[in-house]
């Protein structure tokens, strides 16, 4: 009989774990996307949210870009990627917009820099003018912090900078996921 009261406790539990699965990536994969999908595939798999169609970018390589807004709530949560291979569109990368989404480890945008780099393999760093980008190579992705993000001794410097040159408490402004696994 106890464990009869117990059981809708444990339905509700393993319902709540379902849906947090959906907010998690990991190298390659967020929510049910993975590389190398075209847009149709992606459409069928964004089915309950908003998704346009992708608009093209000038840069130095060619792509198609479109957000993908939560139809139920009218949250950004990603920016889609897509380079054409042939004659289609496929899925290169997608921005995490989100904050609600973690990697496996459970890091993202709300995610402090010192955990970041205790839960994730953090190899380099770049410097563009206006920003710092960090490579975690276990998720073969990017994380983008603004320069006022350095410590004060190395805001200065000329070169990249050391990862361990970005403050601990600092949070990144961008995550990119790049779907190659």
């Amino acid at each position: 009989m106890k464990l009869l009261r117990l059981f809708p406790l444990v339905i509700f539990l393993l319902g709540s774990c379902a849906k947090n699965s959906d907010k998690v990536f990991k190298a390659g994969e967020i929510g049910g996307l993975h590389g190398g999908m075209t847009v149709e595939q992606v459409k069928n798999v964004l089915s309950s949210d908003s998704l346009n169609a992708p608009k093209k970018v000038t840069g130095i390589v060619e792509q198609q870009v479109t957000e993908v807004v939560d139809r139920k709530t009218g949250e950004k949560k990603w920016l889609l990627i897509f380079e054409p291979q042939g004659d289609t569109l496929k899925l290169y990368a997608v921005e995490i917009l989100s904050p609600e989404y973690v990697s496996e480890k459970g890091a993202g945008l709300e995610t402090p820099y010192a955990e970041w780099k205790k839960k994730h393999k953090i190899t380099r760093a770049e410097r563009t003018l206006r920003h710092v980008v960090v490579f975690v190579d276990d998720l073969n992705a990017i994380l983008e912090f603004n320069n006022d993000d350095l410590v004060e001794t190395a805001r200065h410097k000329t070169g990249n900078p050391d990862p361990d040159w970005i403050k601990p408490d600092a949070k990144p402004s961008r995550i990119v996921l790049f779907m190659k696994k």
